[in-house]
């Protein structure tokens, strides 16, 4: 065989082995509902001579023969859609990134009542929001944690609607399923609504409640407008993980950042402190 074969670009030899060599790749599109990714995914695969699978399409049918089977509990309550939706944005931000500690990429969903609980950490950071919804039960009490990929994602998709309904099925974590619902005909099973379907995450989330005192000495209040702008200003001369030092004095707090022979920012801004000065 000659061996200029494996050299020479336009030989039938090594045209065989690029296409075997494509044939063998797996090529995967993500992206925002609605962004075209479908559209794109179907002419790479008409034009390279792949199969295509619809991955959206066929979570769609599983969430349909879920819905079917009646694996899923009855509606569990219904939450504003924007309510939701601004909620799991100021939350997300502080899920985790690494795969493998699972149990931080999600935010947990924390249920009792009329009020629901979203919490997400990556150990270095945490945020906790609450907010109100309506529950098809007054008693209702559960946890689930969801995928923030997924719940950023979902929430941003069903804001069609006033209402989202969420149905969180029974089963351990990891085995659960959370339905979510919204758009013009949901609450009867309409053409107009909108459903996703999400698996719960396993692992036992971070007991955070514990990181917290039951009494605080001091506390602070700031206008929440100026302090997010003042806060993006002095970040400006700071690294992505370098910190900004809060001072609080009476009637005043103050953000700095940098320091040593590096670039410094330092602003101001009324506030009222409860108690001792504290840095």
């Amino acid at each position: 065989m000659d061996p200029g074969l494996f050299e020479r670009p336009g030989s039938r030899y090594f045209q065989s082995v690029a296409f075997h060599s494509l044939r063998s790749m797996i090529v995967t599109i993500d992206g925002p509902a609605a962004s075209g990714k479908g559209t794109v995914a179907r002419g790479i695969a008409d034009r390279l001579g792949f199969a295509y699978l619809d991955t959206g399409a066929m979570y769609r049918a599983v969430a349909l023969a879920v819905r079917r089977r009646g694996l899923f509990a009855d509606a569990t309550g219904a939450v504003t859609a924007s309510g939701l939706a601004g909620a799991v944005s100021q939350v997300a931000i502080a899920a985790g990134r690494d795969d493998t500690i699972p149990m931080l990429t999600g935010i947990r969903v924390e249920i009792e009542g009329e009020k629901i609980t979203l919490v997400a950490t990556d150990r270095f950071r945490l945020a906790v929001r609450e907010l109100q919804w309506k529950p098809e039960q007054d008693d209702m009490s559960a946890t689930a944690l969801i995928p923030s990929k997924i719940l950023s994602d979902t929430a941003k998709a069903l804001t069609s609607g006033d209402w989202v309904t969420l149905a969180l099925s029974s089963g351990d974590a990891g085995e659960g399923l959370i339905g979510f619902e919204s758009g013009e005909g949901a609450s009867s099973g309409g053409k107009g609504a909108r459903r996703m379907t999400s698996r719960l995450l396993s692992g036992e989330f971070v007991k955070y409640r514990s990181l917290f005192p039951a009494e605080y000495n001091i506390t602070a209040t700031v206008e929440t407008a100026p302090f997010l702008e003042a806060a993006k200003r002095v970040s400006l001369v700071a690294d992505r993980t370098s910190p900004i030092k809060l001072s609080f004095i009476q009637g005043e707090v103050t953000l700095e950042a940098g320091a040593g022979d590096e670039a410094q920012a330092s602003e101001a801004l009324d506030a009222v402190l409860d108690g001792e000065d504290i840095t």
